[in-house]
């Protein structure tokens, strides 16, 4: 069956939700884990290592495809000025899988996750569900990168089934989701006056390349939410008023009438190079500021 990837985001100034489809195959979606840490020598040779943040690299490129409908053409043009801006965008590599919800942190060779009742992402696709075979990433919050894939089997209720995970989880709860779905993603401000995000050749065919990184404060922003986006209710975070449609819509928390989420244990790390540069590499990322 043919992968469907599709952005999801909500433009500035509206907690409207956006779908753009690209409608066809990727040319490039590789994701790195990088974590800014340093490592010295202290008595007896002993290596002391100290763990500052980290953060996800997620290039995504489609080259050369025609863009035969003017609506995807202002949409894409509308979303990457969205990015520009500062605004955050999901992403997914088959809207059917579309799922992402957070779960208790299992202990080293569990075969099952006990997740939470909301999905804070549901409405992206009410009908996402996932098949038996599939990989999902799980992930536990914190500057420390720990994180793995394991195999999907089955659901029955809240309790996930799946192939026996090989890390010890210690802080939760843990991000579980399918493994090519990434709910905010950010471009990096270097890259902001970038010509080339998305070219074309005389208009013929268009070229989209977004060099997208994703922070795990983020993520857990919404790990006490008590609803799913999209909701028409006034409370839809149990520690701010602020929607959780509205977090994605802002340029970043804190800017724009959006409240800081202030979520224990985690921190931001924030961009002091280009990620993307071959001369930044892990040393790209700067202190978590926060939490």
């Amino acid at each position: 069956m043919a992968l469907d990837p599709r952005f999801y985001w909500y433009p500035r100034g509206s907690t409207t939700l956006e779908i753009t489809s690209l409608g066809g195959t990727l040319a490039d979606l590789r994701p790195v884990d990088v974590e800014d840490s340093e490592e010295v020598i202290i008595g007896q040779g002993q290596p002391y290592r100290t763990v500052h943040g980290r953060a996800r690299l997620v290039p995504i490129v489609r080259e050369r495809f025609p863009c035969t409908s003017e609506t995807l053409r202002r949409d894409l043009n509308a979303m990457v000025n969205h990015l520009r801006g500062g605004g955050v965008v999901g992403f997914c590599l088959d809207h059917a899988k579309a799922v992402a919800r957070f779960a208790a942190p299992p202990a080293a060779g569990a075969t099952t996750l006990t997740m939470s009742s909301v999905n804070p992402w549901a409405p992206w696709n009410t009908s996402a569900t996932l098949a038996s075979g599939d990989e999902i990433r799980i992930e536990q919050p914190g500057p420390v990168l720990r994180a793995e894939e394991v195999t999907y089997t089955s659901t029955s209720g809240v309790v996930v089934t799946m192939s026996k995970n090989k890390i010890g989880y210690t802080r939760g709860p843990v991000l579980v989701r399918y493994r090519d779905m990434y709910p905010v993603l950010r471009l990096p401000a270097e890259l902001a006056k970038s010509p080339d995000l998305l070219t074309h050749d005389r208009r013929r065919n268009y070229t989209l390349s977004l060099p997208l990184v994703e922070y795990y404060a983020d993520l857990w922003a919404f790990h006490s939410v008590s609803e799913p986006l999209g909701s028409t209710s006034t409370s839809s975070h149990s520690r701010t008023t602020i929607s959780a449609d509205a977090f994605l819509a802002s340029a970043a928390a804190g800017q724009s009438g959006a409240t800081t989420y202030e979520v224990p244990d985690v921190g931001r790390a924030t961009l002091r190079h280009n990620p993307f540069s071959r001369a930044a590499g892990a040393a790209g990322f700067a202190r978590g500021n926060s939490g």
